[in-house]
């Protein structure tokens, strides 16, 4: 992955902007958030991969789209904290309870959605048709599973390469690894999805 170089800043400052877990787009810059694609962790993007390999596994228990969803919220602290140019970037929802606690919010606002969507989404639910994968993301069991996983699971991923997180398993795993493991986790996932409406 390509890193941004930081001309006449401090090493923190620039260790600070490249392990900084953004959306697709979006860089962390010593002076805020400009355009680009930068970082040296699991942004958001790469946290789908393993989602991706678990809807493969269970699709009919497990909602993408929660799992997405929740990735997506409990990374926003660290854009509003780079935004503001605030230390440290991972703070209360990049903890287990903080997490869980998202997780919970997401899961109750999806599961509000559900009336308003399942008509659109069930009533399309064809075998071969794509907007019976759709339906079984907006199952309730799906979602729970979907956001809880994905809340844990971005923790834990995190916890390989940010001290502030205090796991035991930091630096256990190189980060270049780390991404090479969401990606071809991320592949798997997407060709077991594909393979498994192909050939239903």
């Amino acid at each position: 992955m390509r890193i941004v170089s930081i001309p006449d800043v401090p090493a923190a400052r620039q260790d600070r902007a490249r392990h900084a877990p953004l959306l697709w787009g979006i860089t962390a810059s010593s002076n805020g958030l400009s355009g680009g694609v930068s970082g040296e962790m699991p942004i958001t993007p790469f946290h789908i991969g393993p989602g991706l390999l678990i809807k493969a596994a269970i699709p009919r228990h497990f909602s993408l789209i929660a799992f997405a969803i929740v990735q997506v919220a409990i990374d926003m602290e660290v854009i509003v904290n780079v935004a503001r140019g605030h230390d440290p970037l991972h703070e209360f929802l990049h903890t287990w309870v903080g997490s869980l606690l998202i997780g919970a919010g997401c899961a109750v606002l999806l599961l509000m959605a559900v009336p308003r969507v399942s008509d659109f989404a069930f009533s399309r639910r064809h075998e071969r048709h794509p907007w019976s994968l759709l339906a079984q993301d907006y199952a309730p069991l799906a979602i729970l599973n979907g956001v809880f996983i994905g809340a844990l699971s971005h923790v834990a991923l995190d916890g390989f390469m940010h001290a502030e997180l205090n796991t035991p398993w930091l630096n256990l795993i190189d980060v270049g690894d780390l991404h090479w493991f969401c990606l071809l986790a991320g592949l798997a996932g997407l060709s077991g999805v594909v393979t498994s409406r192909v050939f239903r």
